[in-house]
């Protein structure tokens, strides 16, 4: 590991109970990272708390920083066990890092650990900042009904195939997209291998925590949209 990437910092609370858990910056210092929507900056590899006569009168910490992908010693923070390349998340409450189940990648594991490791060390490559918008495994899905009618995508790319669209010229079509992957502050970019009538444009409009909405517009003077659509999506998450 090359510690040329460790530096000192100030905290804003206690963490010398703590080694090799993710962090993030603050208003006020460094503190764990304690969410799914935190932007780790690095891993803590040690936290130091001065104490003179039983009352700490001083803290910092030692953090190693990856400018973007990065090998780090990471805690395990479940007894869930983890195979060389499995996807990475965070744990929502302590910073630690667990096999992915539904959040975002934050790294993938170098070493391979058994279910019995809960509170284990072990190596993984992270992405800074939880960027690499393309990660992990695309959601494919195909819309029921209507143009109107929702759908659920919840990956941080994929393919969303419409109806057989009858978008008249000039009107436009509108429906929402759930992706647990979302958050408020992310862009959402879109793309189509459309070859009916008409001529489409997308647009991507009311971005919340876990969905957006696709608006689908002809703007051709006189055809009507006469096919189905394949909406490509990536998601481009945000820096915080």
């Amino acid at each position: 590991m090359n510690t040329s990437n460790v530096i000192s910092l100030p905290v804003a609370a206690d963490l010398s109970a703590y080694e090799h858990v993710l962090v993030k910056l603050t208003s006020t210092g460094v503190n764990l990272c304690a969410s799914i929507t935190d932007r780790p900056i690095g891993t803590l590899l040690r936290g130091n708390a001065k104490k003179e006569s039983g009352s700490a009168v001083g803290m910092a910490c030692d953090v190693f920083l990856s400018a973007g992908n990065g090998l780090h010693f990471v805690t395990c923070g479940n007894s869930t066990a983890i195979a060389m390349g499995d996807e990475l998340e965070q744990d929502p409450t302590d910073g630690r890092v667990v096999k992915r189940v539904a959040g975002e990648v934050i790294g993938i594991a170098v070493d391979a650990i058994p279910a019995s490791s809960d509170g284990g060390v072990f190596r993984a490559i992270l992405f800074s900042g939880a960027s690499g918008a393309s990660l992990g495994t695309g959601a494919d899905v195909t819309q029921a009904t209507s143009a109107s009618t929702g759908v659920t995508a919840s990956g941080l790319s994929g393919v969303i195939t419409t109806v057989a669209l009858t978008t008249a010229a000039a009107a436009e079509e509108r429906f929402t997209v759930t992706n647990t992957r979302v958050g408020v502050r992310d862009v959402i970019a879109l793309s189509t291998t459309y070859n009916g009538a008409g001529t489409p444009m997308l647009s991507v409009v009311n971005v919340t925590a876990g969905t957006f909405d696709v608006v689908i517009t002809n703007v051709h003077a006189s055809n009507a949209l006469n096919a189905a659509m394949a909406i490509n999506f990536v998601v481009l998450k945000a820096a915080i």
